[in-house]
């Protein structure tokens, strides 16, 4: 399954969206972790891409391989 891995240089970075020459503070997920996976269809639902394409790297994991700790999800 693809993910999105976080860098380790974004940890504790805010994401802010734009909506039309504003850019807004995205409440439900802010704040990065280092190391953090989030899914493709996660990310397209609530707008990421765009952020996330300079704050993480794309990588392939078994889902298998995953876990959760305080509402994020990390490899193994």
């Amino acid at each position: 399954m693809k993910y999105y891995k976080v860098k380790k240089e974004s940890d504790n970075k805010r994401i802010f969206i734009k909506k039309g020459n504003v850019l807004e503070v995205y409440y439900k997920r802010s704040i990065l972790v280092a190391n953090e996976l989030i899914t493709i269809k996660e990310a397209n639902k609530q707008g990421l891409t765009q952020s996330l394409s300079k704050h993480a790297n794309l990588v392939e994991i078994n889902k298998n391989n995953t876990y959760f700790f305080f509402g994020c999800r990390f490899s193994l």
